[in-house]
């Protein structure tokens, strides 16, 4: 296998475990009863060794190009993943 069939096997990694990733957050987050059990699922997905962590460590074997692509959808998941947590966080499970 070539470098650049490498980074292309890499990047369609890295999409099919975010397209998995994007399906079931949700449904974790959605799913805890209680603040602590968010906390936790929150640290499964963002934490040192969190699902999105370990996607973007994967990032190195990119091309400049597909690095950057991807990582414009990473954030853009994050940013989901931090609303939704926000979000879940006030609603009446803190209460």
């Amino acid at each position: 296998m070539t470098v650049p069939d490498k980074a292309q096997a890499a990047k369609e990694e890295i999409e099919r475990a975010l397209d998995g990733f994007r399906a079931t957050f949700a449904d974790a987050f959605a799913a805890a009863p209680t603040e602590q059990i968010l906390r936790d699922e929150n640290a499964k997905v963002q934490g040192k060794k969190g699902t999105l962590t370990a996607i973007l460590k994967q990032m190195g074997a990119l091309s400049p190009d597909d690095r950057k692509s991807v990582g414009e959808r990473v954030n853009a998941i994050r940013t989901e993943v931090c609303l939704l947590y926000t979000s879940d966080a006030a609603d009446e499970r803190s209460s």
